[in-house]
């Protein structure tokens, strides 16, 4: 299994004075000076920050005067005493009640530490690398434990959580292998990933009621991990917990009775795996709890489940069906397919759902994060107008995807919405998306046409990288940034609509392998804003958009009578009002529109129209 090693970003001061005044021994920064309070900050030589010259007792006192003011001291600064090698002892002023991250991080002799009463929360590292550190008194005020908050503290033997205490960060207590009982209290809710890990001599762990959410390998390396006792069929139990699956597990899988809760990514990677029975008794299902259980067919969410983690099935590509008990308060399944409880977001479609296409019913608000992943099946889904988010990654991976239409209700494509959709040819976005994400529409390799709605205002990073077919882009009036690598490896661009009236700003290599010398229409009264404008000066035939009345390339096929446009030979055509708004684009056989003159574009010729 994959093992992360927690490292803090140790990113030290570089200005020529990170403090504000000496008193004694410390240095101070001034945080407030109408209610005078100041904050523990770290003393600047050279190229780093240390305290060299501490002695090995250190007390950071409550209140400190300087130039005839008495300040409070109320936290201690961001890695404040970090790497002081010298530092065995500190007592904390009853004053402070915030210690900043990594602020005594590889003191590595540093031996007792007493917070005190006020301090709300122990940041992330705080304590990361004190091999020494022996006790803790951690008062009744702290609410939560962060990210590898007493990570490596090698000879840290007993900790006292106080009720008080909420969450407990990922790694807080990874490697400290000298731990080896801890009482975790009524009131917590989460045990983040890898927060026991390594604790080798860790017998002896409750876990309340009150935890809902268990992080990924939270107890891998310790004494309970590898106690034979607490494994059953290659499946470990902790309280009533199930912890993690052994990647070997194999066939049909009863979960034990009593089991209240599955930790996260519990059963991921057991490829074997073919039906498991979830009973009654469990509450939770955690992050990633079956992802990539690739031979998993069916799944069977109890009543009892009030909570199903992020990406819980994912990459389960023989996943058939999400089937939820019907008395069930928080979810339900129509047609095998994952749903909250009012039917208002698609949560999960099973990847392995033999239908080519799908009709998202009415209702349904939000399609949530990778909710058909790899449903490779699908060649077409229906979004019906009252969707108006699409979550990141919803659709990627689905390689048989074809065509979509994105309504005028949805208002953001999330990240990676449709990355990797190969077989997608042609997208329409919506007039209300205000934003397209980062990587969006990337590797789309089939994809000839967009036309992208008149309320975007961003085109996120890299959000049709690598779309190889693509041949035309307009990108509407409201877009005033697009991202870094955008259009990256679009090399078959053969001409770019753009229709702001000031140049968007463009991203570092948003349109990298495009050509130069394909023509480049802009607004005629911006146009000289554009020749001067980082990006878009680079290419050669920046010109104004035509409206001359006609064109002796249009094609012959296209007319406007009866109030409509008629394009029988189904050309891609697109049409802007007079004010340089595009109100269609498409390969329709006849197009209507509200009465008035329009610039009609077809194969790089422009014509007024009138409808």
């Amino acid at each position: 299994m994959k093992k992360n090693v927690f490292a803090i970003a140790l990113a030290l001061l570089t200005a020529t004075s990170a403090w504000a005044f000496k008193s004694g021994d410390l240095y101070y920064n001034i945080t407030d000076a109408s209610n005078k309070t100041v904050e523990v900050t770290y003393e600047y030589q050279g190229n780093s920050s240390n305290y060299s010259s501490l002695p090995g007792a250190v007390t950071i006192p409550a209140t400190v005067s300087y130039n005839g003011t008495t300040y409070s001291v109320t936290s201690i600064g961001e890695e404040a005493f970090l790497s002081c090698y010298a530092l065995t002892q500190v007592t904390i002023g009853n004053s402070v009640t915030s210690i900043g991250d990594g602020a005594f991080s590889s003191c590595y002799a540093l031996t007792q530490v007493n917070i005190p009463d006020g301090v709300e929360s122990i940041g992330a590292g705080v304590f990361y690398g004190c091999s020494k550190l022996t006790q803790v008194t951690i008062p009744n005020s702290v609410t939560s434990i962060g990210s590898s908050a007493f990570s490596g503290c090698a000879a840290l033997t007993q900790v006292t959580l106080p009720e008080s205490v909420t969450s407990i960060g990922s790694q807080a207590f990874a490697w400290c292998s000298a731990l080896t009982q801890v009482n975790i209290p009524d009131g917590v809710t989460s045990i983040g990933n890898y927060a026991f890990y390594g604790c080798s001599a860790l017998t002896q762990v409750n876990i309340p009621n009150s935890v809902t959410s268990i992080g990924y390998e939270a107890f891998e390396g310790t004494a309970l991990y590898n106690n034979a006792d607490n494994w059953t069929n290659n499946v470990l139990y902790i309280d009533n917990c199930l912890i993690s699956a052994n990647e070997g597990l194999s066939g049909n899988y009863e979960i034990a009775a009593s089991t209240r809760l599955i930790a996260d990514q519990a059963f991921s990677n057991c490829t074997a795996l073919t039906q498991v029975t979830i009973l009654g008794s469990v509450t939770s299902i955690g992050d990633y709890a079956f992802y990539w259980c690739s031979k998993l067919t069916q799944v069977t969410i109890p009543s009892s489940v009030t909570s199903i983690g992020d990406y819980a099935f994912e990459d389960c590509y023989a996943l058939t069906a999400i089937n939820v008990e019907s008395d069930n308060t928080a979810y339900c399944s129509v047609d095998g397919i994952l749903f909250n409880k009012d039917k208002t977001t698609l949560i999960q479609y099973p990847a392995g759902k033999p239908e080519t296409s799908y009709n998202i019913p009415d209702g349904v608000t939000s399609i949530g994060y990778e909710a058909f992943r790899y449903c490779s099946a699908l060649t077409q889904v229906t979004i019906p107008e009252s969707v108006t988010n699409i979550g990141n990654y919803a659709f990627s991976g689905c390689s048989a995807l074809t065509q979509v239409t994105i309504g005028n209700s949805v208002e953001s494509i999330g990240e990676g919405a449709f990355y990797g959709c190969s077989a997608l040819t042609q997208v329409t976005i919506g007039s209300g998306v205000t934003s397209i994400g980062d990587w969006a529409f990337s590797e789309c390799s089939a994809l000839t046409q967009v036309t992208i709605g008149n309320s975007v205002e961003s085109i996120g990073e890299g959000a049709f990288y690598g779309c190889s077919a693509l041949t035309q882009v307009t990108i509407p009036g409201s877009v005033t940034s697009i991202g870094d690598s955008a259009f990256e490896g679009c090399d078959a661009l053969a001409e770019i609509t753009v229709l702001a009236a000031v140049p968007p700003t463009v991203g570092y290599n948003a349109f990298y392998n495009v050509s130069r010398r394909i023509p480049v229409y802009v607004p005629a009264e911006a146009l000289k804003d554009y020749q001067a404008a980082d990006t878009w000066k680079e290419f050669y035939y920046l010109q104004a958009m035509p409206t001359s009345l006609q064109t002796p390339s249009m094609p012959e096929s296209i007319s406007v009578y009866g109030g409509m446009l008629h394009n029988p030979q189904q050309l891609p055509v697109s049409l802007y009002d007079m004010q340089g708004r595009m109100v269609y684009s498409g390969t329709a056989a006849t197009v209507s529109q509200p009465a008035g003159v329009y610039v009609l574009r077809c194969a790089g010729a422009s014509s007024k129209v009138l409808f």
